[in-house]
């Protein structure tokens, strides 16, 4: 018995052994059961078919729409989309051969429930969390991290900025899961960083997870930085300091001090021409009102001070300035895509520049003010700081935006435009051969085919169907429709000849490939209700047909 493990409304693939045991052996039917019903859940008929173009069965009440069966890898594969926990259980793969005995193969299913999405509440007030909690620097950090349902049940762990917390846990009686983490003395250590409580249940579905970022109000120092001490003046050690300095927010008003001990200047200057205040008591203090601004984060700003009377001896004390803004986002679409030419079938890429600071801790992407995630099966790629749309349709068409969030605000990009021509504007050519094509009706002096169109080349098109003589394969009947599905229908056929054939799509470019049933007779054929696959190509390989 093969073990497999899926997740609920996702995709399992169960594997079927159909390679035959003795060369010249063939498939003729797979059948699919669950447990100890009686009646198949899934078949599929390779009798008198070409491998590949069967169209299988399914029923209903069971797997419906959501199961196909893959014979190209080996071994086969039932694929199961959006999985219920009714699909959960033991099933068996039933393989009969033309020459050689039935095999039968057990695969038993088991389903992942992923747990919900945890909550963070204060352990002292029983209260939940706010995505930014502020706490005083050298007081504690005591909080609960719960998360709800989950089979099998899952593990829960803290994590600061990505390490490993704490990843003790306990299952309770009443279906969730907790998590009791304790921080001590809370430091500048702590500013700007993030806790996250992770909930994991499997390896093969993604975990869920709350965070929360912290916020320190920090103790005040009497100087952010070390003194400088430079020579001596009449045997006074100077030293120059910036003192009393916090980091700004943008907007807020601080004033930085500078201040030089035990020295007289004749004349002092603080760069970008603002000059000191000089004074002939023993201290020189300069006091500079100072309102930053973004353009300001990560500059430094210098205080200097020297004595005209002595060379070499400007003594200055610099400060790296860092100023807290919310996001400052741009977009722009890939710089290798032309915005004029872009059709659907094309892949797009947007790239999202962010500016802000304290990082962002939050990238949301939009379209026509809808927010979007990520969705591979649709063509939906979102990276760190880019936005893959692939394989696109007209639905993609309209304004995208990236929005960056972090601690202190929101900002929202410009809108940049995708818009999307249609391939018919810019393709045009012979229609597409088609598809999927039976012989519905199949009696003793007549004929019906259905067939599937495919891709028009653009243009309006019509349907052809052939019947050519053997040996001379010379063009006896024929008749065409415009319908869509295309039935072709046939009768008072001489039935003392074979024939072969073609059906064809035809538009004002040509006529596409044909699709061929070789070696078609009607001696002794009875009224009964058959189905023939045919194939599109130019070979003739005889489909085998009782007498």
């Amino acid at each position: 018995m093969t073990d497999v493990v899926g997740v609920l409304n996702r995709k399992a693939i169960m594997p079927c052994d159909i390679e035959p045991r003795e060369k010249g052996d063939s498939v003729y039917m797979v059948l699919w059961f669950k447990e100890s019903d009686g009646e198949p859940l899934y078949s599929f008929d390779l009798r008198n078919r070409i491998h590949g173009t069967t169209k299988p069965k399914s029923t209903p009440g069971a797997f419906g729409t959501r199961v196909h069966f893959n014979t190209a890898t080996v071994p086969a594969q039932l694929l199961l989309d959006n999985l219920k926990m009714t699909d959960e259980g033991v099933y068996r793969c039933r393989v009969d051969f033309r020459n050689t005995p039935t095999r039968n193969a057990k695969v038993n299913l088991t389903i992942i429930v992923p747990p919900e999405i945890p909550v963070i509440y204060h352990n002292s007030r029983g209260q939940r969390a706010n995505s930014l909690e502020v706490f005083n620097q050298g007081s504690k950090i005591a909080l609960k991290c719960e998360v709800s349902g989950g089979r099998p049940r899952p593990s829960l762990t803290w994590y600061l900025d990505n390490v490993v917390l704490d990843n003790t846990y306990t299952h309770t009686k009443d279906g969730k899961t907790e998590n009791y983490l304790e921080m001590v003395n809370v430091g500048r250590a702590h500013l700007n960083n993030q806790l996250v409580c992770q909930a994991s249940n499997s390896n093969i579905s993604n975990p869920v997870s709350r965070a929360v970022n912290i916020d320190v109000n920090c103790k005040s120092k009497n100087q952010i930085k070390s003194q400088i001490i430079c020579g001596k003046i009449s045997k006074s050690e100077y030293t120059i300091s910036i003192l009393a300095f916090t980091p700004s927010r943008e907007d807020d008003g601080k004033y930085l001090t500078c201040r030089a001990e035990n020295a007289k200047f004749l004349d002092s200057a603080l760069e970008d021409k603002l000059r000191l205040e000089i004074s002939k008591s023993e201290y020189t203090i300069s006091i500079l009102a100072f309102t930053p601004s973004r353009e300001d984060d990560g500059k430094y700003l210098t205080c200097r001070a020297e004595n005209a009377k002595f060379l070499d001896s400007a003594l200055e004390d610099k400060l790296r300035l860092e100023v807290f803004y919310a996001p400052n986002v741009t977009l722009r679409m890939g710089s290798t895509l032309n915005p004029e030419d872009i059709k659907e079938g094309d892949d797009v890429y947007f790239e999202c520049n962010v500016q802000s600071n304290p990082k962002f801790y939050k990238l949301s992407w939009y379209h026509n003010g809808q927010e979007i995630h990520q969705n591979m099966s649709s063509g939906i790629v979102v990276s760190q700081f880019s936005l893959v749309l692939q394989g696109i349709t007209k639905q993609f068409a309209g304004d995208y935006q990236c929005l960056a969030a972090n601690n202190e605000g929101k900002g929202m990009s410009n809108p940049v435009t995708l818009k999307v021509m249609s391939s018919l504007h810019v393709f045009s050519g012979r229609p597409f051969p088609l598809v999927n094509c039976t012989i519905t009706n199949y009696t003793d002096s007549g004929l019906e085919v259905e067939c599937l169109e495919s891709f028009d080349g653009g243009l309006p098109q019509s349907f052809q169907m052939e019947l050519l003589q053997y040996p001379s394969l010379v063009s006896k009947y024929n008749v065409t429709t415009t319908r869509s599905p295309p039935i072709f229908a046939l009768f008072g056929i001489d039935t003392s000849a074979t024939y072969q054939v073609k059906v064809y799509a035809i538009n004002a470019k040509g006529v596409s490939d044909p699709v061929v049933f070789d070696q078609i007779y009607f001696r002794g054929v009875t009224n009964n209700y058959i189905r023939v696959l045919a194939r599109s190509s130019e070979k003739t390989n005889p489909i085998e047909r009782g007498d």
